[in-house]
């Protein structure tokens, strides 16, 4: 999930949490928070 969410934020780069949880919802049918989006985006630059 967090690679399609990375994948997507360069085409995108101005989405707000609400609208990549969109985003993850057409692509892979699956619902998750904006608290999920938000940890994941900062797990994923400390990394």
């Amino acid at each position: 999930m967090l690679e399609v969410l990375c994948d997507r934020l360069p085409e995108k780069p101005s989405l707000y949490p609400d609208e990549m949880t969109g985003l993850l919802f057409r692509e892979l049918a699956h619902r998750l928070g904006e608290n999920w989006v938000s940890a994941a985006l900062r797990s994923h630059d400390q990394g």
